[in-house]
C-alpha cells in the first residue's frame, strides 16, 4: 500500500552497520528483494554518523539521499541550514554524490534527551516550523511509529497528531 500510494521506502540501517559498506549493501539488497523496488534513501540507527565517511559509504552503497544528519540530543539545524545539500569532503576536495536531507526534530530528542513537557516541545517545534517557513526550507521530522501503540508514550502520539 505504501509503494502504491507513491511513498518512498528507505533503509533504517542496523546499529553496527553504519560504518561498514558491505553490511549496508547487504541490508539494502535484502530490503530491495522484499519490496521489489530499488531503495534510494537511508537513515542510520541512533543517528550514528561519521563526517564525511558515512556519506561516502552510503554513496558507494548506491543511496541517492540520507536523512541521518541531525542531533540526537537537540532539535535544530546541525549543518546550519534548512535545505537539503550535497556534502563536501574537505579531505579530498570533492563533493560527495549523495543528497543530505538533514534531520531537524525527533520525538526521542524532545521528550527523552531534552525532557520537555508538551508545552515546551510545542514551543520549540513551532519556532523551527516558522524559521523553515520563512526561508522556504525543508523540515525533517523523525517520529517513531512504535510510540502509537505504547500507552506510556501516549503523549508523544498526541503531540504528533
Amino acid at each position: 500500500v505504501i509503494i502504491e500510494s507513491g511513498w518512498d521506502i528507505g533503509l533504517h540501517t542496523g546499529y553496527y552497520s553504519y560504518d561498514q559498506v558491505e553490511k549496508v549493501i547487504e541490508e539494502k539488497q535484502r530490503l530491495e528483494n522484499v519490496i521489489g523496488k530499488q531503495i534510494l534513501g537511508c537513515r542510520n540507527h541512533y543517528l550514528r554518523f561519521n563526517t564525511p565517511t558515512t556519506w561516502e559509504l552510503l554513496a558507494r552503497a548506491g543511496f541517492e539521499y540520507d536523512t541521518t544528519f541531525g542531533y540526537p540530543d537537540a532539535v535544530g539545524f546541525r549543518n546550519g541550514t534548512c535545505w537539503p545539500f550535497k556534502p563536501y569532503d574537505l579531505n579530498n576536495s570533492s563533493q560527495i554524490d549523495i543528497m543530505e536531507i538533514p534531520l531537524n526534530i525527533m520525538d526521542g530528542t524532545l521528550f527523552g534527551y531534552m525532557n520537555l513537557d508538551l508545552h515546551q516541545a510545542k514551543e520549540k517545534t513551532m519556532k523551527l516550523i516558522e524559521v523553515v517557513r520563512e526561508l522556504h526550507g525543508v523540515l525533517t521530522v523523525l517520529w517513531h511509529n512504535s510510540i502509537f501503540s505504547w500507552p506510556y508514550r501516549r503523549q508523544w502520539a498526541e503531540f504528533y497528531e
